[in-house]
């Protein structure tokens, strides 16, 4: 915005009407940009159900009739802004003043090609101004540290792309070989289209192979699909040094799907059974949490009398578990529990069957809400 304030005019009224318009730190600017930028997303969310049919047919007109009255009123303001700035082509040019012309085009276009007017979403573009309005403009800076990462890494960005886009075009390539039009494979890219959903492993369901070479391909696609989410990216950082890495996740679960477990994690929580390291035991809670339909530490429960004492009970020990865990202080609990309350809980039970008199003689509540819900007392099998 430094090239509009360059660009301030002469003592006169069109100083005044600069001010309101590009100066958000004036009461009277502030005020300007909050109403132009709801007017804005007014106007977009006006074009957005228009395009829903039944509201089209029933609304069409006043949406209509809204959209040109945004429209008038965003090219009387475009007008202002080119008659109040010292340089009204330097701003014309600029990214704003593109913005501001294409953000209005489009409905005046449209009776020539209706399809057009769709087109003014790109109002929404015009909302960046509310980093004027909420004074985010220092936050500029971890923007532009995000373009830099960007362009030092387009080498690698290119090459995985077009490692992407040849296996995608050989595959869709040999699917619609295989399958062929009887099956839904009505040409080549419509092949291409699925062999991306499938390998990104969306799979919206819309067109699927039907042969058994066709499925055979298809699953093996997944599987390269997949293999990339089981390594997890991490990174840490030690002031201004950051260290990029993987971490393999030891195992995954779904919510009435299946359980997917590294087995190497799986010998692993074998061969030491008081480390309270188990991702069976893990993922096994998981799926118990999971079974009314949430992910939240609270699985369900024989009686609707016990929801009471177990979120009581578990609430304070994960509560505790947070505050060890900032104050870096022990636990026979895996800090790890500390993430959310589905992890505590699936934490807890590790500890439970893995570390039971430890549990019983630190955390007897939540030791007896275990034992109550698993009908188990692993402290009796020791």
């Amino acid at each position: 915005m430094s090239a509009v304030i360059d660009n301030r005019p002469e003592r006169g009224w069109r100083e005044i009407l600069f001010e309101v318009i590009f100066e958000a730190d004036t009461p009277a600017g502030k005020w300007f940009d909050i109403v132009l930028i709801v007017c804005i997303l007014l106007s977009v969310a006006t074009v957005m159900l228009d395009s829903v049919s039944d509201i089209n047919a029933s609304h069409g007109r006043l949406l209509h009739a809204v959209e040109w009255f945004f429209t008038i009123l965003f090219t009387v303001e475009y007008i202002l802004r080119l008659l109040c700035v010292g340089k009204p082509i330097r701003y014309a040019v600029s990214f704003f003043g593109i913005v501001d012309l294409l953000a209005i085009l489009p409905t005046y276009v449209s009776p020539l090609f209706p399809s057009s007017r769709h087109l003014v979403v790109v109002r929404v573009l015009r909302v960046l101004r509310i980093f004027r309005v909420l004074k985010l403009g220092h936050h500029t800076k971890e923007a532009t540290l995000l373009r830099k990462a960007l362009y030092a890494s387009r080498r690698k960005i290119l090459v995985f792309f077009s490692a992407v886009a040849t296996l995608v075009v050989i595959i869709g390539s040999l699917m619609y070989v295989i399958e062929g039009q009887e099956n839904g494979f009505t040409s080549m890219p419509r092949s291409v289209y699925l062999a991306i959903v499938t390998l990104t492993t969306v799979g919206y369901g819309d067109i699927s192979p039907q042969t058994p070479a066709g499925q055979f391909l298809a699953a093996i696609v997944m599987i390269l699909g997949y293999s990339h989410t089981y390594a997890a990216a991490t990174s840490s950082s030690d002031g201004n040094i950051t260290i990029e890495g993987q971490s393999v996740r030891l195992g995954e679960s779904w919510q009435n799907g299946p359980v997917v477990l590294a087995w190497d994690s799986v010998t692993g929580g074998t061969s030491n059974i008081s480390d309270a390291r188990n991702v069976v035991l893990h993922e096994f809670a998981h799926q118990l949490d999971q079974e009314d339909g949430a992910a939240d530490g609270a699985p369900t429960l024989e009686h609707r009398s016990r929801y009471i004492a177990w979120a009581r009970v578990l609430g304070a020990e994960y509560e505790s578990l947070q505050r060890r865990k900032k104050k870096r202080r022990r636990s026979i609990m895996n800090k790890y529990g500390a993430t959310n309350p589905a992890e505590f809980f699936a934490v807890a039970t590790e500890t439970f069957f893995e570390k039971a008199k430890q549990m019983k003689k630190r955390h007897p509540e939540l030791y007896e809400e275990l034992r109550e819900y698993y009908k188990l007392d692993p402290v009796e099998w020791v």
